[in-house]
């Protein structure tokens, strides 16, 4: 049985940078290391994912001058990462002025070359950023013609968008159990 490339792919900047994506099958992963160590991994989402959703700081950011609504919710966001509470908070609901945007927009920016992206292709693309702050994402889903349709804060240690559902699951495991 051939794997092949799945729906998602991603890029880690962990101690080393690692590749991965998902198979055909989804909760089966090809995840690649700078090092040369390649291994496929079976579960919801890779370790590595894990553990870069667990990276971060755990403290809130200086704030820059002429923030209207970052603060509040970034607080919010931190209450419910440190009690371990999922959220999520449409970004496009919210009155923000600039700067609360260029502040957003920056805390999944610079974190995104530090530590995680992960693509999700399929009608449209979903874009996954690790923020600056520990089980914080900035989760960004855009219609066919590339045009931005929702953009989220996702409080989890993994987007739910990321792992496989347990419907695919165990889709995946009757056909692995059919290999010879």
């Amino acid at each position: 049985m051939e794997l092949g490339a799945g729906e998602i792919q991603g890029r880690l900047a962990m101690p080393q940078p690692v590749l991965l994506h998902e198979t055909i099958l989804p909760g089966i992963w090809w995840v690649q290391e700078q090092d040369g160590n390649d291994y496929l991994e079976v579960g919801l989402c890779p370790a590595v994912v894990t553990h870069a959703g667990l990276a971060g700081d755990t403290a809130l950011p200086p704030w820059p001058d002429g923030l209207m609504n970052a603060p509040g919710l970034l607080a919010e966001a931190m209450a419910h990462a440190q009690s371990g509470q999922a959220l999520q908070v449409n970004l496009g609901m919210l009155p923000c002025n600039e700067a609360d945007s260029i502040f957003l927009h920056q805390l999944s920016q610079q974190a995104a070359t530090r530590t995680a992206q992960l693509v999700l292709k399929g009608y449209g693309d979903t874009v996954a950023e690790k923020t600056t702050l520990s089980r914080i994402w900035r989760v960004r889903y855009f219609n066919v013609h590339s045009v931005l349709v929702l953009d989220t804060l996702e409080v989890a240690t993994v987007p739910a968008v990321i792992m496989a559902t347990d419907e695919d699951w165990q889709t995946s495991r009757r056909h692995l159990q059919q290999l010879p």
